[in-house]
């Protein structure tokens, strides 16, 4: 019984260990030139690279050698998104499938966050489905 004593916690370390390495190899996310973030239909959330240029309010495009990608953030009364014109960034976020892009670009990407390169991560949100400022609760009055 000693032995199993002191094998058991030594197991158990072993196992958790294997699964945070199992779930950092399996979650990490693939960043995908403009064109090819569409080569995947069964992907829902997509991180792209590449720099931003405005194209309205909260509104920018994305562009790399491959192609342009609008970027859809958020209402300016939920957050206000400050971009830098040319500013290279890391966009994960949902393609939008059932809508027709601006002329000239490959898709809408509706944003979940933006990495820039030393500075603050901007989070718009954080997962699919409805977004945070769609609850009556955020609506301005």
């Amino acid at each position: 019984m000693p032995v199993l004593a002191k094998l058991l916690p030594v197991a158990l370390a072993v196992a958790v260990a294997v699964g945070v390495v199992a779930e950092i190899a399996f979650t990490r996310t693939r960043t995908y030139t403009v064109a090819a973030a569409l080569t995947d239909p069964d992907t829902v959330v997509v991180t792209v690279a590449g720099s931003v240029f405005p194209a309205g309010r909260n509104s920018y495009v994305l562009r790399d050698e491959t192609g342009l990608a609008k970027l859809d953030t958020c209402p300016r009364w939920y957050r206000t998104v400050r971009l830098t014109p040319g500013e290279k960034v890391t966009v994960t976020g949902e393609i939008l499938r059932n809508n027709t892009p601006p002329e000239g670009m490959l898709y809408t990407l509706a944003v979940y966050t933006i990495r820039r390169r030393d500075r603050p991560e901007i989070v718009v949100r954080t997962e699919p489905g409805k977004p945070p400022w769609a609850s009556s609760a955020f609506i301005p009055r």
